[in-house]
């Protein structure tokens, strides 16, 4: 998490998620300031301010959405300055929200709901790692690392959805203890690695399912065409009524 006071301080890796904390930030401080303002005029320097943040912060990260943007001048109106505030806001919004969208998308792909019976198992087969961990003859400082890993996949297992990647990290440290600290640890690791795979396989079931049964709703009635017309009268076979 960063830091409130400097924004700047561990920064997400994605330049996306970065300019998503900064641009936070930087609007938090604007509303902070307009909220503390006694004069009706100051609100120009602050819109330009955020403005300006934003646009760097977007162009030292690499964001093209906001690349036709610029800072409006101070010697512009009042009026002109907040209507440029108001459409950049709206361009800033727009943009996070689709950010937002693609990566609740992402997420789920990697990603896995889990019934209240998996957790528990889940659950059973972490204490079972840490009392092994408790045991081995590894450093302490290696120790830490696996209960950091234990605790984190934990935490993951309390959410709705549980990432790969907290599995795959607890696992990845695990067998850096090498030999025979890890042939102990591996049973319960593999058997957490069932639960994922067999959640994952049923969830992927239930996802083919439901879009099968969607596009079996919305298929169109099947269209019989009607039998073309002839203009020849009744053939030979047909009886005329009197």
């Amino acid at each position: 998490m960063m830091s409130v006071d400097d924004p700047y301080t561990e920064l997400p890796d994605d330049p996306e998620g970065a300019f998503v904390h900064l641009e936070k930030h930087y609007r938090q401080a604007l509303h902070e300031k307009l909220e503390a303002s006694q004069s009706g005029n100051a609100g120009d320097s602050y819109w330009i301010e955020y403005m300006n943040r934003t646009l760097a912060a977007a162009q030292e990260l690499g964001i093209s959405a906001l690349a036709e943007w610029t800072v409006p001048s101070h010697t512009d109106t009042s009026s002109r300055i907040y209507d440029r505030w108001q459409n950049f806001t709206t361009a800033v919004e727009n943009y996070t929200t689709r950010l937002a969208i693609k990566n609740s998308r992402r997420q789920r792909s990697h990603s896995i709901a889990f019934d209240h019976a998996t957790k528990q198992k889940i659950r059973h087969y972490l204490d079972k790692i840490k009392e092994i961990v408790d045991n081995l003859r590894i450093s302490e400082q290696k120790k830490e690392k696996i209960y950091a890993r234990i605790n984190a996949l934990a935490d993951e297992v309390d959410r709705n959805r549980t990432r790969f990647d907290a599995a795959m990290a607890l696992s990845v440290e695990a067998a850096s203890t090498g030999g025979t600290a890890f042939n102990k640890l591996r049973p319960a690791l593999d058997s957490i690695t069932r639960l994922f795979g067999k959640a994952k396989a049923e969830e992927d079931q239930s996802s083919s399912l439901l879009a099968l049964e969607h596009q079996k709703r919305i298929e169109p009635p099947r269209f019989r065409p009607a039998a073309p017309a002839t203009e020849s009268g009744p053939t030979e076979d047909e009886e005329i009524p009197f």
